[in-house]
């Protein structure tokens, strides 16, 4: 009958350790010193609630959870909690009287004692582990029963004799069970504290970033769309979400951003492709980088596409375009007229030669002409 008094106790506390649970949350958000404060009257409550439904062992000697409450209180919010929990529960067990009201204060104090010296000896992962918990609970409760020994006469040894492994069977379990609860909870909360931190950090990303961001479906239904590409393209959120984006493509890039797309279905699963877009500014170009999401099976599901405006560029690239066939069918021309200009050249210096060369014959043959005068003269 007394152990199963002993284990609905502890069942009380649990239910009482999951309350302060869920208070945890707005706790947490207080400043820091606050927070410690209302986390030792919290502990100090439930402390004095586990003492409101003890078991009764003898008239004035009592067993409740107060030793599980009052070491983990100190171990979860430190010393400020510590001494918070200690005096709400030893001045509550001083009005509760009886000849073992002295012992009871004392343990009040140890176990305080005994959540500090955990937290601070060991690491921190390691003391919220289950086997580090049982160990403290286990040494926790050795202790809270050598306390009976200062008891008058042999009443220590009969209650060590009568609860010593029941107690020893159960609280040390019971110390898991409550810290792995608020371990527990606490760690849910924090992690969807930063979840929704998270959240916040991506929307403010999202909603003030420069590109574009989508994500669609296979078959090209946007499940999501950036608020600058809602702005770009002048629709609201829901006009979009649902409907294939290629309606806003222009029909020449049809093609070829299918075709760019088909890449998706194959590692590494990237593409990139320019396409002109319909926006409230026109038809403007835009660049594309998509990737796949890919489920457990390795089968595409969505994709997320991250776009820029590149008209300037494809503009700027477009005057470079025409530039450089400015300058080529300028540099044909001059070519034209540097390889005539050379023909021309050509043509005079062979003519140049030509007349040279005549004019070197006629004066061999005027010599020769010279000579037969000559030959006559001497030779009538």
């Amino acid at each position: 009958m007394f152990i199963q008094g002993l284990a609905s106790n502890i069942a009380f506390l649990i239910v009482l350790s999951f309350l302060y649970s869920l208070v945890y949350q707005k706790f947490k958000q207080m400043n820091r010193m606050v927070y410690r404060v209302l986390t030792g009257i919290l502990f100090g409550l439930i402390a004095i609630v586990a003492m409101l439904v003890p078991i009764h062992y003898l008239p004035g000697l009592i067993f409740d959870g107060r030793s599980v409450i009052i070491s983990l209180g100190a171990f979860f919010s430190g010393p400020i909690a510590a001494i918070i929990i200690v005096i709400m529960a030893a001045v509550y067990r001083y009005i509760l009287g009886g000849f073992a009201a002295l012992t009871g204060i004392a343990g009040i104090v140890t176990y305080a004692v005994i959540g500090l010296l955990y937290r601070r000896l060991i690491p921190y992962q390691k003391a919220r582990t289950p086997l580090y918990l049982y160990l403290f609970g286990f040494i926790l409760h050795i202790i809270m029963l050598s306390w009976m020994l200062t008891l008058p006469g042999k009443t220590g040894l009969a209650v060590l004799y009568d609860l010593a492994l029941p107690i020893l069977a159960i609280y040390p379990v019971a110390t898991v069970f409550v810290a792995k609860l608020i371990i527990d909870r606490e760690e849910f909360i924090d992690s969807r504290e930063k979840l929704k931190e998270s959240e916040e950090k991506y929307k403010l990303l999202i909603a003030n970033q420069i590109d574009l961001l989508v994500k669609i479906d296979i078959h090209g239904k946007f499940l999501f769309v950036s608020p600058s590409y809602c702005e770009t393209f002048g629709k609201k959120e829901e006009e979009l979400i649902g409907n294939e984006f290629l309606h806003l493509v222009h029909p020449d890039d049809l093609e070829s951003t299918s075709k760019a797309m088909e890449v998706l279905y194959k590692p590494p699963y990237t593409c990139y492709l320019e396409q002109r877009a319909k926006t409230v500014h026109g038809w403007r170009w835009f660049a594309w980088n998509d990737r796949a999401i890919l489920d457990k099976k390795g089968n595409v599901i969505e994709i997320i596409g991250l776009g820029r405006d590149i008209t300037r560029r494809k503009e700027a690239e477009e005057e470079l375009k025409k530039l450089k066939e400015k300058l080529e069918i300028e540099v044909q021309e001059k070519t034209g007229e540097l390889q005539h200009r050379v023909a021309e050249l050509e043509e005079y210096q062979k003519a140049t030669i030509n007349r040279e060369y005549r004019i070197n014959e006629l004066k061999e043959e005027i010599k020769t002409l010279n000579q037969e005068v000559e030959e006559l003269r001497k030779n009538p």
